[in-house]
């Protein structure tokens, strides 16, 4: 369900899409695929998808050519053998979503950079199936949303965004979990990455979290109250996995002064070790160790503070 069915998978792992905005270029029509989209040939021979609104509307004729000034995305397969599995998917999508979509992503743009190209593939994909599943009544719930919009809240702002413009569309209102896949497939074209390894590491720091709740014993439901926890996790996790060192003085007060919240980040260690084979150092630990006492503080603040009012 947070990824793509089966086939497309299979074709997106194989086939790799550069998207260009308009482009000083001569495009012969080869094939219509709708009103928004079509097949082309570029000055180069290749074979390309051309989308833009109206793009093939009134071109029946076959080997004439396209004005650029039209052309609002331009995708490039670089594996011949798999362009019929894109251009069937083209053909069965509401042309509505792909436009939607390049608009969404031209917005990403400026504020995430560059995104890798088969985004625009993943999320005409992605959407259709979610507005097929809301309208059948299904719906589901995402215990990852939290932790995503704290990890990815630039991703997360976007999502929203590509969430709205459905519902201005389609008068529908995708359930605010679907926010937290789009944000996870924003995420991964901001890396070029595929989504299996944002997912990789959200779902890695919620099994973390999760430690922690069983050893105090109580449901983080406020994101305010463990927003910083989370930071602190994916940092030591980036330091971990790329082999970065870190050096606590204090590593040996810490273990001994603050000994419950040591004992609980060690748990979390040992957690992380068991999900990665990697293991994380005691002066990592420490740090976490510390964050941990500090959350611990807010919570004994905040049970006082409701305690004196009643």
């Amino acid at each position: 369900m947070l990824l793509l069915n089966q086939a497309c998978q299979d074709t997106f792992s194989l086939v790799c899409f550069f998207i260009g905005e308009k482009m000083e270029n001569k495009y012969k029509v080869k094939k219509v695929l709708n009103n928004n989209s079509l097949l082309a040939i570029n000055n180069d021979g290749d074979e390309v998808v051309l989308v833009g609104k109206g793009i093939g509307f009134d071109k029946k004729n076959i080997n004439s050519f396209i004005e650029t000034d039209s052309v609002e995305k331009m995708f490039v397969s670089l594996n011949k053998n798999l362009v019929s599995n894109y251009l069937d998917m083209l053909r069965n999508v509401d042309e509505r979503i792909q436009l939607i979509v390049s608009d969404c992503i031209f917005e990403a743009e400026k504020t995430l950079g560059d995104l890798q190209p088969r985004l625009h593939l993943v999320l005409v994909d992605h959407i259709s199936f979610a507005i097929e599943r809301f309208k059948a009544g299904y719906n589901f719930e995402n215990p990852l949303i939290d932790d995503i919009k704290i990890l990815y809240p630039e991703e997360y702002a976007q999502a929203q965004l590509t969430r709205l413009k459905l519902f201005e569309e389609y008068d529908i209102l995708l359930p605010e979990d679907e926010n937290a896949i789009l944000a996870l497939h924003y995420n991964a074209a901001r890396k070029f990455q595929h989504v299996k390894e944002s997912l990789r590491k959200t779902n890695t720091i919620y099994e973390l979290i999760k430690v922690l709740e069983d050893n105090i014993e109580i449901e983080l439901t406020d994101t305010s109250k463990y927003r910083n926890l989370v930071l602190s996790i994916e940092e030591m996790i980036y330091r971990t996995e790329s082999g970065e060192k870190v050096f606590n003085p204090l590593k040996e007060c810490i273990k001994t002064e603050l000994t419950e919240a040591y004992n609980i980040a060690s748990l979390i260690s040992n957690k992380y070790k068991s999900i990665t084979d990697y293991e994380i150092s005691e002066d990592e630990i420490s740090f976490l160790a510390i964050d941990i006492y500090k959350l611990f503080l807010l919570i004994n603040k905040e049970e006082k503070w409701e305690n004196f009012k009643n």
